[in-house]
């Protein structure tokens, strides 16, 4: 097995966690070196295949691309200068939606999609409808302004054969899960619901934009926090911040519980974790939360696909509730009054999340052994000129 040099081109933000970023980064991946592959960012070394991450930031995708055209030696950072290399073009796709520039790109035959993270169980795609979360945001819209139903969906043509032929299945969880360590200490605290003391559990970002632009994971989860008093429960912790890194609110320096092992023992003495829409429904927080033994209540997201796949209908992991939270006091008083019975699904949540991720080792391996075919079918597919294939290229 030859070693495989990987140029990374990198736009990525710097987050509490980093989505698809660690998927190529040597000291959170070991198994990179195992399979021999070589990721170094943009510079002038040689390499053999360039990897193009194209991340989905709600409406901001023009940063990084326009519409008409494929711009990414202008949108990302400098020129590039492609000439015959072949690509892999990676996304964590948060919402399994490929638009006009993805679409494009991945029909060039130098070019090997990996698209990790979140596909939907229906396969048709669905047509971005408004600014944060195409269906999802105009469901919120639709009922918070007119009392209605969403719009019926747009749905696009299916991609061409050669097209899907090449966008690998998920292998990952869209965002990085617990570490090995952390792992070990949920099983070593771990206790049954009915001597847990906290009843109902809410700790996230309230704020996902301006407060001049309500957004409608803004929206929703301001709905939750004001409702939030009227839940059952005697034990009701509620832990909103407003920025990315869970340090402010309005502005002003906030505490909340420091992550991984503070934000782990709350989950761990939680009954019930309240888990909102955020820009899409899924959310890392329902693994961490399943993954510690609680009870997830969440807006229905069943069509959506992530690994593990904890939102599969048919395994009655979740607890589904109302978009606008509508009976959401009644479930949450059925399960604080038959723990018994909801114990028996926390511990299948739990387990199921567990055997998919820890230990983490082999999910890596997994992730990477994946990869490394991608690699290899992006080299050994070398009859092409890039100038034949990319608008404007040289």
């Amino acid at each position: 097995m030859e070693t495989i040099n990987v140029a990374r081109f990198k736009p990525y933000r710097h987050m509490r966690w980093y989505r698809a970023d660690y998927l190529w980064r040597p000291d959170v991946n070991k198994s990179l070196a195992d399979y021999k592959i070589n990721v170094f960012d943009e510079g002038k070394d040689a390499a053999d295949v360039l990897a193009i991450p194209c991340p989905h930031i709600p409406g901001r995708e023009g940063l990084s691309h326009r519409d008409d055209q494929l711009w990414i030696t202008q949108g990302h950072r400098g020129l590039f200068d492609y000439h015959d290399m072949p690509m892999v073009c990676e996304s964590c796709i948060d919402y399994a939606y490929l638009d006009p520039p993805m679409r494009d790109l991945i029909s060039h035959p130098q070019v090997r999609a990996y698209m990790s993270g979140v596909a939907f169980r229906d396969p048709a795609l669905q047509q971005r409808r408004s600014w944060g979360g195409e269906y999802y945001g105009m469901v919120y819209k639709e009922r918070e302004l007119y009392n209605r139903g969403p719009d019926v969906r747009q749905e696009r043509d299916p991609l061409p054969r050669d097209v899907l032929a090449k966008i690998q299945p998920i292998t990952r969880p869209p965002t990085p899960p617990f570490s090995d360590n952390v792992f070990e200490h949920i099983a070593s605290s771990m206790r049954p619901l009915h001597k847990r003391s906290i009843d109902i559990f809410f700790s996230g970002r309230t704020v996902y934009a301006p407060n001049s632009f309500v957004t409608h994971p803004t929206a929703i989860r301001q709905h939750l926090r004001s409702i939030w008093d009227t839940l059952p429960g005697k034990v009701k912790v509620f832990k909103d911040y407003h920025d990315f890194h869970g340090t402010k609110k309005d502005g002003e320096p906030v505490k909340v519980f420091r992550y991984p092992y503070e934000y782990v023992d709350a989950l761990l003495d939680t009954k019930i974790v309240i888990s909102p829409w955020g820009w899409s429904p899924w959310c890392v927080r329902d693994l961490e939360a399943l993954a510690c033994g609680c009870i997830v209540i969440k807006p229905q997201c069943g069509n959506l696909v992530i690994y593990p796949d904890i939102y599969d209908p048919k395994k009655q992991i979740m607890v589904w509730c109302d978009l606008m939270y509508e009976g959401l006091a009644g479930q949450v008083d059925y399960c604080l009054t038959n723990l018994s019975e909801m114990q028996e699904r926390a511990n299948r949540g739990r387990h199921f999340v567990t055997d998919a991720l820890f230990p983490n080792a082999k999910v890596h391996s997994l992730w990477t052994h994946s990869l490394r075919k991608v690699l290899d079918n992006a080299i050994s597919s070398n009859s092409y000129s890039m100038s034949k294939f990319i608008p404007g290229g040289v």
